[in-house]
């Protein structure tokens, strides 16, 4: 049943060893094999991986044993993925934890998508401020240098000339590139 999940998962004893890891955790059975017995900081030290991200992890999980409460741990592995770690304790009838489910999804493209709406918010909150700073504007020249920064600083648009036509002329000229 656990094969069916849609998500990363595996199963730790107290002492934050793998018991089970899941095909979509680990796809090569041999390496899943080879996680049985480990911590995470072990298995990192065998593989030449991040022996600190191991590290967090098993702490993590001590942490659940200890406090039999869910822990969340989000964390970036090396290069541009993002993952959600969830470690879960799994109680007998007197309390005492036995075992720590661990799941993880990789949740890229979700902090894509924040980042991408953050950087949207940030363009219009500086338009609508532009905007309220034009509205006051008290000459041309002070109109043609706000719309110059909005052009600039909001849309990253290069320009040459920009301003206001006035007897076939650009007022204030502009020549900045």
């Amino acid at each position: 049943m656990i094969e069916q999940l849609p998500m990363e998962m595996a199963v730790f004893d107290t002492e934050a060893r793998f018991q089970y890891v899941n095909e979509r955790a680990v796809g090569d059975p041999a390496v899943r094999e080879q996680l049985i017995g480990l911590t995470n900081e072990g298995y990192c030290r065998r593989h030449d991986l991040d022996v600190a991200l191991g590290r967090r992890r098993d702490e993590s999980i001590r942490e659940v044993v200890e406090t039999k409460s869910i822990n969340r741990l989000r964390e970036t592995d090396e290069g541009p993925r993002h993952y959600l770690r969830i470690h879960v304790p799994i109680t007998d009838p007197d309390g005492t934890v036995r075992k720590v489910v661990g799941g993880g999804l990789d949740i890229t493209e979700r902090k894509e998508r924040e980042r991408d709406l953050r950087a949207r918010q940030e363009k219009i909150e500086a338009l609508y401020e532009a905007t309220k700073q034009l509205l006051r504007a008290g000459s041309q020249e002070e109109v043609s240098d706000r719309i110059h920064w909005v052009l600039k600083e909001v849309f990253d648009y290069p320009f040459a000339h920009t301003g206001f036509l006035e007897d076939g002329l650009i007022v204030p000229e502009r020549t900045e590139a």
